[in-house]
């Protein structure tokens, strides 16, 4: 789970719902890394997103939005180079 600056992630139970400014990540991999190791770029592909940016909520439990308000996409690192399946290949 990664969490923007100026944003908060709240907990009660399983459903966490954000605060703030901006956006929250929630991150699954399907696969472990090809590539970690210190001192060599990463290689880790096909890491799933789900970004909360608005309202709504996300069930910890189950890993996915409730209310379909994550937007969902996928993101791999391939020789320490970040790519993602969303228009326009931001991460964010």
């Amino acid at each position: 789970i990664g969490v923007d600056v100026e944003t908060a992630l709240l907990i009660d139970g399983d459903v966490a719902t954000r605060a703030g400014v901006g956006s929250v990540y929630f991150l699954r991999p399907s696969v472990p890394p090809v590539v970690c190791k210190s001192g060599t770029p990463l290689t880790f592909r096909s890491v799933g997103v789900q970004r909360l940016s608005g309202d709504g909520s996300f069930s910890l439990s189950s890993w996915t939005s409730p209310t379909n308000a994550a937007a969902s996409y996928r993101i791999s690192a391939e020789t320490g180079v970040l790519t993602s399946s969303q228009p326009g290949g931001s991460p964010y």
